[in-house]
């Protein structure tokens, strides 16, 4: 029987050190195979004065301390940090991308153009090889003039790109849910709206329209290693800490089977969110300028760290891990 492919692939490189560390850690480790790193990131701190590396001197880490083992993708956002370009129709008063939970629908074709094209030239300026593409908080397929854009800079750059199809839909729908309820203050009832329908068609019929046979992409991608939710209880005890490696790694397990089992999908991009920090302990680096990448969240990053560094791929003889150079459009 034919293998099915996987790869593994951790987002949000590139800005705080925790992140950094357990991304390298993991793909020396032979976990990780691909990062998804965000280009917009100036090293500076909130009182504007340059103290941590870039994101290209990071990637430019990343391939020295990896002997370049790992695939680099640009993981475009419009949600966190800055912009690298004017960028007026995306940024606050403050001159920061809007929030996710601030997002709204009036986003100039022209200026998301330049920018995406910016963020992608930070890569490959600096010579740093890019394989992929991606967008933090899916941010990019919302709408259907955000996905074409998105399409059209992949194309342009010849790059593989990340499937419009999520798994868990339950986690997806979820996410979705809450984030049309937190847009109320910002975005229009028939915008919200539209973005219930699109998310609804971009896997289907806008990804096979538009995408399959045109574009290297997995069958689709799977964030259900993610979680607990920021806020929840972490107690940092042994015990409860192997609960949720366990309880994750039962979740992993159960994907790789189901594509294994599959008739319709031969790929899957896993998809993680790791931080190398102690729980309970995220305040090293809170002088970093880059809201978007919240250290709320880094207990749950921690756990999919211990998660993933212990979790057996070789158990499962139905997969492969594949770079995205080997997926066919």
């Amino acid at each position: 029987m034919k293998k099915k492919k996987v790869i593994v692939t951790t987002d949000d490189y590139g800005v705080n050190p925790y992140v950094n560390k357990a991304i390298i850690d993991a793909v020396n480790a032979g976990k990780v195979n691909s990062i998804a790193a965000l280009p917009n990131y100036d090293g500076m701190t909130k009182k504007r004065k340059k103290k941590y590396k870039t994101s290209a001197e990071n990637a430019k880490m990343l391939l020295d301390k990896t002997n370049g083992k790992g695939e680099i993708g640009c993981h475009l956002t419009l949600t966190s940090g800055r912009p690298i370009t004017k960028a007026k129709s995306m940024i606050d008063k403050d001159g920061y991308f809007r929030g996710i939970y601030e997002f709204k629908r009036t986003i100039k074709p022209k200026e998301l153009r330049e920018e995406l094209n910016a963020q992608v030239k930070v890569f490959t300026e600096a010579n740093i090889p890019l394989t992929h593409l991606s967008c933090h908080h899916n941010a990019l397929t919302f709408f259907p003039e955000l996905y074409a854009e998105y399409l059209k800079i992949c194309k342009d750059n010849k790059l593989a790109i990340r499937s419009a199809n999520s798994h868990p839909k339950k986690s997806m729908n979820k996410f979705l849910s809450f984030l049309r309820i937190k847009l109320m203050d910002d975005m229009k009832k028939s915008d919200r709206k539209e973005i219930k329908r699109f998310s609804k068609k971009a896997p289907k019929e806008f990804f096979i329209e538009n995408v399959k046979g045109k574009y290297k992409t997995t069958s689709f991608h799977d964030s259900g290693h993610y979680g607990p939710i920021p806020g929840a209880p972490i107690h940092n005890t042994k015990e409860n800490i192997r609960r949720w490696i366990d309880k994750k790694h039962f979740t992993l397990n159960k994907s790789l089977k189901n594509l294994v089992k599959s008739d319709t999908e031969d790929s899957m991009e896993f998809i993680l969110h790791i931080a190398k920090n102690k729980l309970q302990t995220t305040n090293k680096y809170k002088d970093i300028d880059y809201p978007g990448v919240d250290t709320k969240y880094f207990d749950s990053r921690y756990l999919e760290y211990k998660s993933i560094m212990e979790f057996d791929f070789s158990k499962h003889p139905g997969i492969e891990l594949v770079s995205w150079k080997k997926l066919r459009k």
